[in-house]
């Protein structure tokens, strides 16, 4: 498989789909394929890193044989104009029934686990003690709770600094009455999640939030593939001092920590980041996997399909050993909707390419769906000041129907992102990851409630992320009487809060004849 780790420094240039941050978080969801992706990308990342990559990656091309899939390098392949639609291989996997529809908190807890907790505090109390062993922290996982609540509200109501939250004139009720500002800071100071004696100079650099990366790594590999699965890049936005930050010209955060994610088509992770991609996919039983062309190439798909995991990308035309197109410029004379479909068989394996001009040229390649048959989708035409119908290859068509999700969930993350400022450079990945987590709760909340309640109960990500952070900081905690609680709060048996009713009723208090307005429950 192909091995796409987080780190590893590089400049690409490439454009990303274009979603306005304004959009609420439903329509962000609820995109499809009126809302195409832009597939543009064959020719976008002309840097000098891609030429350097593509010269070093003809240089290895070698005739060695694996043993165990019989492979060959793809070399000098010989391809041929052929129309034909390829059948799609149906899917043998299936998606379990949606359960009942818990509580908000339950969801993030189911992600973000108690074991991930106990081993956060533990990590957290052992840093503080190494630090300085008079002046132990003794955090317990109900303050860890509180203190990632406080963050989550923080993520809600921005404001420049942190300690404005505890400033009487800009006090936010519901972060100063959980946890005051010096534990708080002491918290976050102390905040880790590994041992630093077991740290090997050289060695990995993530050292610092690996278990945690892991922990959260199986917890996205719980949640059930779908058949249509997409892998591309994410940042995670950082202006700091690490050896690990790139520069990113043509992503909406250009600076930041690089990693790469595989997600279904309904925006979830099945695979985490910072672990190499399509591994933990199952074999045998079809999946239809989509990327772009950082990844695509002809030697992947081969092995992709040899283990029954079919996939479709946008590929660079130096990938492509042996196969000519049609020149740009031609394209371009032909006029919009002009494709050019060749067809090549090596290994065992049928690949398609196909070369489409739309505004500008992209390639494609697959190993499941060709050219054929084509539809008419809408444009803008300039010149004529109109819109006119453009024919798409079906290629195009599937690929911006599954292609994206990692992009979506950006613009969702960054909805509501926790931007706590720190001088510790990991600060910035456990915030991300933390976000990321709700962000995935949410749609997991999203997908039981479709087939439970109408649309028109559903939590919005605000209202939802508002309800996590409240039950984590309240929640089984002893708290002042300030505001109504979420139910799971009220039903904690901690400190019970009164019910208020719409009717009066008499006190059950023996021999009190009172008219009451509120009960217990």
């Amino acid at each position: 498989m192909h091995p796409s780790y987080f780190y590893g420094r590089g400049k690409g240039n490439r454009e990303e789909i274009a979603v306005p941050l304004e959009q609420s978080e439903d329509e962000l969801v609820d995109s499809d394929e009126d809302n195409e992706v832009d597939v543009n990308l064959d020719e976008s990342r002309g840097s000098s890193e891609s030429e350097s990559e593509s010269e070093s990656e003809s240089d290895t091309d070698t005739d060695t044989e694996d043993d165990t899939l019989e492979f060959h390098k793809a070399k000098n392949l010989k391809w041929q104009k052929k129309k034909n639609i390829p059948p799609v291989p149906q899917w043998k996997g299936s998606l379990p029934e949606p359960s009942g529809v818990s509580e908000p908190v339950d969801y993030f807890r189911h992600l973000f686990h108690r074991e991930i907790m106990e081993e956060v505090v533990r990590q957290t109390n052992l840093y503080a003690l190494q630090r300085d062993v008079t002046r132990p922290l003794n955090v317990t996982v109900a303050e860890m709770e509180q203190f990632i609540g406080v963050c989550f509200h923080m993520s809600i109501h921005v404001l420049p600094k942190t300690r404005l939250y505890w400033n009487p004139q800009t006090r936010v009720e519901m972060v100063a009455s959980t946890m005051s500002l010096n534990r708080w800071e002491n918290i976050k100071r102390h905040l880790h999640f590994a041992d630093n004696n077991n740290q090997v100079p050289g060695g990995d650099k993530l050292f610092k939030v690996r278990p945690l990366l892991n922990f959260l790594n199986d917890s996205y590999r719980s949640i059930p593939m779908d058949e249509m699965l997409c892998v591309d890049e994410q940042m995670v936005p950082f202006k700091g001092k690490s050896q690990l930050k790139q520069y990113i010209p043509m992503k909406p955060k250009r600076w930041g920590y690089k990693i790469n994610m595989a997600l279904c088509t309904t925006l979830m992770c099945t695979q985490g980041p910072f672990n190499p991609l399509a591994s933990v996919i199952p074999t045998n039983i079809s999946h239809k996997l989509f990327f772009d062309n950082w990844f695509c190439s002809v030697d992947l798909q081969i092995l992709l399909e040899k283990e029954k995991i079919h996939s479709v990308g946008t590929v660079r035309q130096g990938r492509l050993a042996g196969c000519t197109f049609m020149d740009d410029r031609a394209m371009k004379a032909k006029g919009r909707g002009t494709h050019e479909e060749k067809m090549t068989t090596h290994n065992g394996v049928n690949l398609w390419a196909v070369k489409w001009f739309d505004n500008r040229p992209v390639t494609l390649l697959s190993t499941f769906v060709a050219a054929n048959p084509t539809t008419q989708v809408l444009r803008w035409d300039k010149k004529k000041k109109e819109v006119v119908r453009v024919s798409r290859p079906n290629v195009v068509a599937v690929y911006n129907k599954s292609m994206g999700g990692v992009d979506l969930l950006d613009s969702l993350i960054a909805l509501y992102r926790t931007k706590i400022r720190s001088k510790k450079w990991y600060h910035r990945i456990v915030f991300h990851m933390l976000d990321m987590t709700l962000v995935e709760a949410w749609l997991l909340h999203r997908r039981d409630c479709q087939s439970q309640m109408p649309e028109i109960a559903h939590l919005p990500l605000l209202d939802f992320k508002i309800q996590v952070a409240s039950c984590l900081c309240m929640e089984n905690k002893v708290r002042p009487q300030s505001f109504v609680p979420p139910d799971p709060v009220r039903r904690d048996r901690t400190d019970h809060w009164p019910l208020h009713a719409s009717e009066k009723g008499r006190c059950k208090m023996p021999g009190c004849k009172g008219i009451v307005r509120s009960k217990q429950i």
